[in-house]
């Protein structure tokens, strides 16, 4: 590996959680985001409602539940503070990053996914959103782990377990933050379904191979609504057209199409994003993706190509389909880092040039 990069290591260290260990210590005090994924569980505890969540005795229709259920099991347990607020962030990430180690020993390829599942924790976008009491992290995990088993099914396609437990994971992001949790997993794993099946096919899907395909994702929709839709259902019999305006109407389509809040940028808004809060690992993420490409291969099978080609693929979509949304903020595309951590895992493992590391201790002192 290098010294180089062991040296890399241990400034990603420093910069990525040391700084973050008096919020434990001495936690600030929630605001905003934090504020509101706060005192909604105490609410819904003191209401005996865990259906419509509430904030000041109003209801607060902006996001599913799974997040306030979290932080109310932890408030349970550790009390009412910041700590325990935060700590189902701090959970999600630890739980990815032991995803990636799985995912890696899963595919044969353990030392990649030891070292993303330590890229993964060492960067300044997990510290942060680690240590911060909102849905973010806590997305991450499931999109994440919806990604990893879909791609697992694609690769071992007879293995249907890996299919329901994709959906499932869908189900479980969609009941964290609504549409994302449904739509960044079918925006990886649908093109690459259709393209193993062309291949199959020798580029002419029959119409019984194309009932397959519609059966595959019929299963994979169904576990993923079963999951999510039982919530839906009694919010919206319960509240009726003020929660699909809120929920559907603002919180979706308009974020959309139109920047909200002021949160607005240019459509490379989220190369910046992951430039600067992706360092140190950031610099080689170009010939990280660059390789992983390279394997690509129309006619050869999908399962005899290196897995780095659906991973970068995870991390390419993700960027563009946020990078094509109005309203822009930064922790918008988190769900890409952990395909983003074993890209660069991929890379470190091969030979470096003296220049690319040295670029990468350089960028990893510059202040953010």
């Amino acid at each position: 590996m290098g010294r180089n990069w062991q040296s890399v290591l241990v400034v990603a260290l420093v910069l990525g959680w040391l700084p973050a260990l008096p919020l434990w210590f001495n936690p600030p005090p929630l605001i905003g985001d934090e504020a509101y994924y706060a005192q909604v569980p105490v609410e819904m505890r003191e209401r005996k409602d865990w259906i419509v969540p509430y904030f000041n005795g109003e209801p607060r229709y902006k996001k599913p539940p799974l997040m306030y259920w979290l932080v109310a099991l932890s408030q349970s347990v550790f009390g009412e503070n910041e700590t325990a607020s935060r700590l189902p962030s701090l959970v999600a990430v630890l739980l990815t990053s032991l995803l990636l180690f799985w995912f890696g020993r899963k595919v044969n390829s353990a030392e990649t996914g030891t070292w993303a599942s330590v890229i993964f924790l060492l960067n300044p976008m997990t510290a942060i959103l680690g240590n911060w009491g909102a849905p973010e992290a806590t997305l991450c995990f499931f999109v994440s782990a919806s990604v990893l088993f879909g791609v697992l099914w694609l690769f071992n396609g007879a293995h249907w377990p890996w299919l329901f437990l994709s959906g499932i994971s869908a189900g479980f992001g969609v009941l964290t933050k609504g549409a994302p949790g449904l739509v960044l997993p079918i925006i990886v794993l649908f093109p690459m379904a259709v393209w193993r099946s062309l291949e199959q096919a020798k580029g002419k899907i029959t119409p019984a191979q194309m009932t397959t395909i519609v059966k595959q994702l019929g299963l994979w929709l169904t576990s993923c609504l079963a999951v999510s839709v039982p919530w839906f259902i009694a919010v919206g019999l319960r509240e009726g057209e003020k929660f699909w305006q809120v929920f559907l109407l603002r919180e979706h389509i308009q974020r959309v199409a139109e920047p909200l809040e002021g949160h607005r940028g240019p459509v490379w808004f989220y190369l910046l994003v992951v430039w600067l809060f992706f360092l140190p690992w950031s610099v080689c993420l170009p010939h990280a993706i660059a390789n992983a490409l390279k394997a690509f291969k129309w006619r050869t099978r999908l399962s005899s190509l290196p897995v780095d080609l659906p991973i970068a693929w995870w991390a390419v979509s993700v960027v563009v389909l946020f990078s094509l949304v109005a309203t822009k903020l930064p922790h918008y595309i988190f769900p890409a880092f952990p395909a983003l951590a074993w890209l660069s895992a991929s890379q470190v493992q091969r030979k470096l040039s003296k220049g690319e590391s040295w670029l990468g201790l350089v960028l990893s002192l510059t202040p953010l």
